[in-house]
């Protein structure tokens, strides 16, 4: 059972990345990039940040990058892409990956989830069924 909590958990971390390839993509109505900055999970005891700017993030869990991407703002909606992954999640090297290059069965799965939308709300970022708040810009 704690395999399948941690898969989900993996699955989540691969959500959260971001680059961007044009110029004001990542701007809300008031020209602001509402998904940059620094966010925390939501219990905060899961140890995992999310760190986003130009159009670019990355994913820590205690303190290791396990994804990084790119993403995209419009309005209050976030798409994210992953583009590497770190199978340190599942007790291997810590070195991240280019999700292309994943051996499977990871590959299957994470091609599933490579490309994800998510919203914004105030300073809560949620993305399925996790949630984040903002603690810097």
């Amino acid at each position: 059972m704690q395999k399948k909590a941690l898969i989900g958990f993996c699955v989540f971390l691969l959500i959260m990345l971001g680059y961007d390839a044009g110029a004001g993509q990542n701007e809300n109505k008031n020209g602001n990039d509402i998904f940059a900055g620094t966010w925390e999970s939501v219990p905060a005891s899961k140890n995992v940040l999310l760190i986003a700017a130009n159009g670019k993030y990355k994913q820590l869990a205690d303190g290791i990058e396990v994804i990084n991407g790119t993403y995209t703002v419009s309005g209050n909606s976030v798409a994210i892409q992953i583009v590497q992954f770190n199978l340190y999640l599942y007790g291997q090297d810590n070195k991240l990956i280019p999700i292309n290059e994943l051996p499977p069965p990871y590959s299957a799965y994470i091609s599933m989830i490579a490309i994800q939308n998510a919203s914004i709300t105030d300073n809560k970022f949620i993305l399925g069924e996790r949630s984040y708040i903002k603690i810097s810009n």
